[in-house]
């Protein structure tokens, strides 16, 4: 595990720290009444055979043997209970800094697939949070007891436990050997299943285009392809497991029989009580018992191994150096006056140059279009404003100020946004424009969404919704955060009928007086009857 994403991991064990230590001290406490019940035992199985206790002093012993029994599962249940609900806390925990971290990360997040973050924050946090509880937790108890049962052996024959754990360095040995391979096919297994979700959200969302085209066979082939992908990696994983499981049997089924035929021998020679024997065997069983633990807690290490350098794309880097925009600086009090943009020359990692020389001059009280053909830089244009690409190169100046110097949430308050594509969430409508804020909406807003009501529900992504109902909710929740300085609508038109864009058009002016306001579109005629200049991109 690399050290930040480590410490980032161990700074959310901190609010669990004294739960966790209650938690393992009632542990130890069970664990440790391993230590008395083979000793009671042996007593107990001598003075039947020897019949040299009184029948009282026997009662006693095995109240005694009864209680300890009992008094061991209960605190160990206990144990169990605060080590799991703690941990699922810290998985929560977990999940919101991963959410987090992307978040404010986006411009480099945004690049990964969206599987690999689902993945990230469903499967992988489950994964850590199973190796803390019940992995770790089942490991600290058997080493515990482990340690408890070998004290006593030592104690009660250290002979026949001495030569009966040999077959367990060979088991370390092995181990050690074996490990790099089953990380390796881990990591396969792990990739294969973020390639496969990946895969499968697109499909979903594609299964009404499939349909329409005809093309389900294609798409079920396809399924069928990184499913099966998948499963081979997953067995192969499993198989390698397996396969080192019939040595290790071998090897913990040597330890039972030396310890057997040693212990026989002693008694044969007269060193050994039959009491002792089986006092012996209970404690080479609970060495073994635990022992065999110790492998499934070596699988779950090496998985975990895996699972940490796959979060490490994300948690690693410093929160300053993952989203410079809030490394600094400036708190931006007044209000955005001017906005210049010159970017001498843009591209994505394709190489391919989109822009080039772009210039932009906009002052408060100005309405400017960017007009020009898809693909060819306009929405780019809007993402470098909002901080979101080219950051670190100064192309963005607010009141001539650097971007990249300015507090970018004192920025983003500023700010209106309206995205190219709607992006709603399943809840009301209210909901979705407010994004959990308890404000009333004035009247111009209301008729804008016509008679769509406040409370209507709205499923995953829209998908119950008309296109123009989703763009005039998403218009809606761009004006709805009150009068804003810098105003970014990225193609607004969309969907919508004549009547709705006059009335868009009138939203738009009615903010212009105290606010620069950039629209994006491809309809010349929306912008020419509105704003104040055009930039054609050619």
């Amino acid at each position: 595990m690399k050290k930040y994403t480590k410490k980032q991991i161990l700074q959310l064990f901190k609010e669990h720290f004294l739960y966790l230590l209650f938690a393992f001290l009632l542990l130890v406490c069970a664990t440790g009444m391993t230590i008395p019940i083979p000793l009671l035992s042996r007593n107990i199985i001598n003075s039947i055979l020897t019949k040299s206790i009184s029948s009282n002093l026997f009662k006693i012993q095995i109240i005694l043997l009864l209680m300890v029994s009992l008094s061991k599962e209960f605190l160990m249940y206990i144990s169990y209970y605060i080590f799991e609900s703690r941990m699922r806390f810290f998985s929560s925990s977990l999940r919101k800094t991963i959410f987090e971290v992307a978040q404010n990360n986006f411009n480099q997040i945004s690049s990964l697939e969206t599987g690999r973050l689902l993945t990230y924050i469903s499967s992988d946090t489950e994964r850590i949070q199973k190796f803390f509880y019940p992995s770790l937790v089942f490991f600290m108890k058997d080493l515990l007891t482990f340690s408890f049962a070998l004290t006593v052996g030592l104690f009660l024959n250290p002979l026949t436990i001495v030569v009966s754990i040999l077959p367990l360095v060979i088991f370390f040995v092995l181990a050690h050997y074996v490990n790099p391979k089953i990380r390796v096919l881990t990591h396969k297994a792990l990739e294969s299943q973020t390639e496969f979700v990946s895969r499968l959200k697109e499909y979903i969302q594609g299964m009404e285009m499939f349909r329409v085209f005809l093309k389900q066979k294609f798409s079920i082939t396809k399924f069928k392809e990184f499913n099966e992908e998948y499963t081979k990696n997953d067995i192969r994983r499993v198989k390698s497991i397996i396969l080192f499981n019939i040595p290790l049997t071998i090897l913990f089924n040597s330890g039972y029989v030396i310890a057997i035929i040693v212990g026989v021998y002693q008694m044969k020679i007269g060193t050994m009580q039959a009491g002792g024997l089986v006092a012996v065997l209970m404690v080479v069983n609970y060495i073994y018992d635990s022992a065999r633990n110790f492998w499934d807690f070596n699988i779950h290490r090496q998985e975990i191994k895996v699972v940490s350098k796959r979060l490490s794309e994300i948690l690693e880097t410093p929160f300053t150096k993952r989203c410079d925009i809030t490394a600094v600086q400036q708190h931006l009090n007044g209000k955005i006056e001017s906005l210049k943009i010159y970017i001498p020359s843009f591209s994505y990692k394709s190489g391919t140059l989109l822009l080039e020389n772009f210039k932009l001059h906009a002052q408060k009280g100005e309405i400017v279009g960017l007009f020009g053909k898809s693909g060819i830089g306009k929405s780019t244009v809007i993402k470098i404003i909002l901080g979101l690409l080219g950051i670190e190169k100064n192309y963005v100046f607010v009141n001539n100020v650097p971007l990249n110097k300015i507090e970018i949430n004192s920025y983003y308050s500023r700010i209106g946004y309206l995205p190219q594509h709607s992006v709603l969430f399943k809840g009301t409508v209210k909901e979705n424009i407010l994004l959990g804020e308890e404000k009333s909406l004035d009247n111009k807003l209301l008729e804008f969404l016509d008679d769509l009501s406040l409370e209507k529900e709205v499923e995953e992504g829209g998908r119950n919704l008309s296109g123009g109902e989703r763009q005039r909710i998403s218009i809606v929740r761009t004006f709805a955060k009150g009068d804003k300085d810098l105003y970014l609508l990225d193609e607004p038109t969309t969907y919508l009928d004549g009547a709705k864009i006059r009335t868009l058009k009138e939203l738009i002016k009615s903010k212009s007086s105290e606010s620069i306001i950039l629209i994006v579109s491809h309809s010349r005629n929306f912008l020419e009857n509105l704003c104040d200049s055009i930039v054609e991109f050619s």
